[in-house]
């Protein structure tokens, strides 16, 4: 194969990839679930509060102030890992099973 034909092939895959979710079935309204995992205590604690409501705010601005995409309403949780990446890793490890 040619570099031209290698690089349509590659546009074409990435280009299916990032369309193919969109041309899934409608589901049911609910709720998109958007999970983080910062600092939002010790030394960088003040990083990880301006993420997430830098977070927050960008989504309700991208939103228009509904929280919500295709009537499925965001849900935005954020676990604290303390600045410890153990502690991330941990939360991560527990399969996102937050409520």
């Amino acid at each position: 194969m040619s570099k031209r034909s290698l690089t349509r092939l590659g546009v074409a895959v990435l280009s299916l990839a990032v369309l193919a979710p969109s041309m899934a079935p409608a589901q049911a309204a609910g709720e998109i679930k958007i999970g983080v995992i910062t600092s939002t205590s010790g030394p960088l604690a003040s990083y990880g509060i301006a993420y997430n409501e830098g977070l927050t705010w960008g989504l309700s601005y991208y939103t228009g102030g509904k929280m919500a995409i295709n009537g499925q309403k965001l849900v935005v949780t954020s676990k604290d890992d303390g600045a410890d990446p153990a502690s991330a890793t941990n939360i991560q490890r527990d399969g996102w099973k937050w409520n």
